[in-house]
This record gives structure tokens, C-alpha cells and sequence, in this order.
């Protein structure tokens, strides 16, 4: 017994030593559990000498839907306080504000408060006026011009008017003295400046500074223009009722005074006819569709679509592009039918090589106007003008709604015009060839009638006659030919 108690207490001396591994100090933070590895704060790295810069929420996106405003602002905290973070900094990050999630965001957090206030204090800075470029230089790109820069300023008022409900001192107090920035600015701009200001999204909310831009838009800045500009600025402008007022007072042979917005729309009218050629589907599509819409279209830019379509072998674009039904909807406001032939041809064999469930709602209406419109007793597309219409009443399509699509365009479509009968593409095994079965079928009956053949010449050959179905039991007993010469006969 006492061998045991002695045992027993020396096993409780030594649990209770060091060299078990226990301690009798309490397990706190600032004392870790033996064997695990202290878990201290990552370093990062020290920026403080490099230059201001403004990090893409992209880079810090992880896979997400979209960059939280946790990792964006983590990053930005080191350089808004930088000596040289300007105001070209400060644009790039409030032009970028709208590409981040601000769920659960607080009000009032420091980091997005420092640029605001950083944002505030350029903008009331006397030296801080809209950089206008040179012509006579080369553009080095939007990033390496110092100053606000106009791409810069547009994109601003737009984020501003984006964000006005998540962020409203961005739109309360930022968006007035931009607006104070680009309004007083507007008369001494380039006129590239100009083009790119009337190209920026969302600029139309700003009705003062537009009518300024617009009044700025004269065929002199035709100079300037780009080949990829000009879609863009007939939207634009097609969209503004007293410039297509002007712009047919002019076109019609009225008497109207000059109009420097109706005469810049219909010289982009006629640049569209001269360099149709060098243009995408996408542009030729979006133009001819807004010119049509104005009733601006002429002869000859409508020879000019159906040379284009003619030369760029229509017949062989595979692909269900938006802008084929968008150029056949211009050809059918203008009712020009022997002009939109090959328009329609090549537009009837892309649809059919897709299922036409997999296709809008608008697409379906769309067609259904456009065909009925332009419909002619020799042009062979009856058969898909039936399609179309069974189509269109699967997906209950009204006549209205029809009428409707005509006129609406990619900015004005809802979740109806939208919307697909067949969301996914059904997986279909791929038919074999017709001349492949053709071909193997006149194999199969060449082999089976060389067998035939050598079935029949042989000696002793005969035909079975009609056998009765009393006599099925017997007949694989029954021989079909005669033992041939040579051939020993059964010997049972």
C-alpha cells in the first residue's frame, strides 16, 4: 500500500514539472499554448516613399461578384494622405466608386470621408482648371495627362449621380463644384475635348453643361472625328428633338437658317455613307437604326447599307447578331424592299440555323414588323415568315407589343423584351450528313444484292415455297440445298 501512495505522488510531481510540458501560468493571449505558433499581424509593405497611385478595385476583387469596400479602401488609406496624391488621383478614385459594394458600410468611414474632403479642397483650388489638350500633340492617354481631365470630369458627374442614395456627399456637395469646374471650362476646350465630352455616358442629366457641348457641336469638329465616333454621336444626337427638328428643316430643302447641330448630324449622316466600308455591323446597325428613327435616312445611305451588306457576303454570317434585325427594322421604316433583299435572305438563314427559342422577345417582334413590312411575293420567305409568326404566339405576343418594338431601343427594353423562351441551349447529337446516308445507303443495297447474286448461282439452288405455320417446328430440319459434288453426304 505504501509502495503505491509513493508511486502515486511521484507520477503527480512530474505531471506537474516542466519537462511534461505544463506550465501553471494561465493560457492568456500574450501567452499561447505551447506548440502553436503566436499568430502576429502580417507586415505589409511600406509605400510611404513610392508615388501616389490609385489601385483598380478589380485587383483586390478575390473572385467576388464585386470588390468589397474593405480591401478597396484598406489600399487606398496609404495613398490619399501621400504629398503628391492630386487631383487626377482623386478623379480616378470617385470615378471608380461605382464598381465597389458598399454593403454594411458605415456612414461616416474615415477613409471615404479623407477623399471626399481631399476631392473638395482641388476642386476649390483656383489653379485647378479642365486640362485642355494640344492637337497638335499626340495623346499619351487619359492616365499620363496631369490635371482634370475631361473623360475624368464626366465620369465623376456620373458616378456622383450613381452613388447619390449610398454616398450623398458625393452628390451634395462634390458634384456642385464639378459642375462649377466643367461649366466654365466648356468654351475653352479642344474640340476632341468636345467629341469625347459628348460621347461620355450620363452627361444628358447635366442639361446645362449639354446644351453648352451641343452648342459647341459644329461641322467644323468633323476634323476631328474618328471612324468609331460616329454611332456613338448620331445616337446622341438623333436622341435631342429640336436637333432632328433642325437637322429636317435642312434636310427637307426648307428655307431654315443655318443650325450648327442640324448640319454636324447630317454631315455624320453623309460620313456614314462615305466610309461605310471601314465600319462594324454593331456601328452600321446602331446608325442606320437612329437615322430612321429621325426619318434622316436618304437614297444614298440606304445603297450604300445594301452595297455593304452585299460586299461583306451576308450570306455567310453564321452568327444572330442584334444589328441584322436592327438593319432590317431601317430598312422597313423606310419601306425600301428592293434595296433589303439580301438583308433579309441572309437574316432568315442565320435565325434558322439557331433555335428561335434561344432569341429575344424584342428579336422575335421585331422581325415579325420588320418582314411583314417589307413582305413581297417573290422573295421567298413566306415559309419563315410563318415561323416567325408561330413563334410569336407561343410567347403571346400581342400585335400592339409588335408595333411596339419597332421603336424601342436597347436602352429602353425591360425584363419582358428581354426576356427567352429557352434559356440554355438544348445538346443535340449532330445529324450525319445527307450525301454520307445517301452513300452508305447504296453501299448497303450493292453488298446485299452481290449477295443475292452468289446466293442464287449456285448448283442446286431452289426457292422455298409458303410454308404453313403448322410446319415452323420442322423447318430447321428442313436443307435448303442438295449436297454438291464432292461433299459426303450425312451419314444418319
Amino acid at each position: 500500500m505504501s509502495r503505491c501512495l509513493l508511486l502515486l505522488g511521484i507520477l503527480v510531481l512530474l505531471c506537474r514539472s516542466r519537462i511534461w510540458g505544463f506550465s501553471e501560468a494561465p493560457i492568456t493571449e500574450r501567452s499561447p499554448r505551447r506548440g502553436r505558433r503566436p499568430q502576429t499581424p502580417r507586415r505589409r509593405r511600406d509605400v510611404s516613399g513610392l508615388p501616389a497611385q490609385i489601385l483598380h478595385p478589380s485587383k483586390v476583387q478575390r473572385g467576388r461578384p464585386q470588390p468589397r469596400w474593405q480591401d478597396v479602401f484598406r489600399v487606398w488609406e496609404r495613398e490619399i494622405p501621400k504629398a503628391d496624391f492630386a487631383i487626377q488621383h482623386a478623379a480616378k478614385a470617385v470615378r471608380l466608386l461605382p464598381k465597389v459594394s458598399f454593403k454594411h458600410m458605415p456612414r461616416q468611414q474615415p477613409v471615404l470621408m479623407n477623399l471626399l474632403n481631399r476631392t473638395k479642397e482641388f476642386l476649390l483650388d483656383d489653379n485647378c482648371t479642365m486640362v485642355v489638350e494640344d492637337p497638335l500633340q499626340p495623346r499619351e492617354g487619359r492616365n499620363h495627362r496631369v490635371g482634370l481631365v475631361t473623360e475624368d470630369a464626366a465620369a465623376m458627374m456620373t458616378a456622383a449621380v450613381a452613388l447619390k442614395n449610398v454616398i450623398p456627399r458625393l452628390h451634395g456637395e462634390v458634384l456642385p463644384l464639378l459642375r462649377c469646374k466643367v461649366k466654365h471650362a466648356v468654351d475653352s476646350m479642344s474640340d476632341k475635348d468636345v467629341v469625347r465630352m459628348l460621347l461620355s455616358d450620363g452627361l444628358q442629366r447635366e442639361v446645362g453643361i449639354w446644351k453648352q457641348l451641343v452648342a459647341r457641336a459644329r461641322p467644323e469638329l468633323m476634323q476631328v472625328l474618328e471612324l468609331q465616333d460616329l454611332a456613338g454621336l448620331i445616337q446622341r444626337f438623333c436622341s435631342m428633338p429640336w436637333v432632328v427638328a433642325a437637322a429636317k428643316a435642312r434636310y427637307k430643302g426648307g428655307r431654315a437658317r443655318p443650325s450648327g447641330s442640324g448640319d454636324f448630324l447630317l454631315n455624320l449622316r453623309d460620313q456614314v455613307a462615305e466610309f461605310i466600308e471601314d465600319m462594324t455591323l454593331d456601328d452600321v446597325g446602331v446608325s442606320l437604326w437612329w437615322l430612321a428613327e429621325a426619318d434622316l435616312v436618304d437614297d444614298e445611305l440606304l445603297k450604300a447599307a445594301s452595297a455593304f451588306i452585299v460586299r461583306k457576303k451576308a450570306m455567310r454570317w453564321k452568327d444572330c447578331d442584334e444589328s441584322l434585325w436592327r438593319l432590317a427594322c431601317s430598312f422597313a421604316k423606310v419601306g425600301r424592299e428592293d434595296l433589303a433583299l439580301a438583308l433579309l435572305k441572309a437574316t432568315a438563314r442565320a435565325v434558322l440555323q439557331e433555335d428561335l427559342g434561344m432569341l429575344t422577345n424584342w428579336a422575335v417582334a421585331a422581325m415579325t414588323w420588320s418582314y411583314t413590312q417589307l413582305e413581297s411575293r417573290q422573295d421567298g420567305l413566306d415559309a419563315f415568315r410563318a415561323r416567325l409568326s408561330s413563334e410569336r404566339q407561343l410567347r403571346q405576343i400581342t400585335q400592339e407589343q409588335v408595333a411596339e418594338s419597332a421603336h424601342i431601343h436597347a436602352e429602353a427594353m425591360d425584363e419582358f423584351w428581354s426576356s427567352r423562351r429557352i434559356d440554355t441551349r438544348p445538346l443535340f447529337l449532330a445529324p450525319r450528313p445527307v450525301k454520307l446516308l445517301q452513300r452508305m445507303s447504296a453501299e448497303a443495297d450493292a453488298k446485299r444484292a452481290a449477295e443475292e447474286r452468289k446466293l442464287t448461282s449456285r448448283q442446286n439452288w431452289r426457292e422455298l415455297d409458303a410454308v404453313d405455320d403448322d410446319e415452323m417446328q420442322d423447318l430447321e430440319m428442313f436443307r435448303l440445298f442438295a449436297p454438291e459434288a464432292g461433299e459426303q453426304p450425312d451419314a444418319r
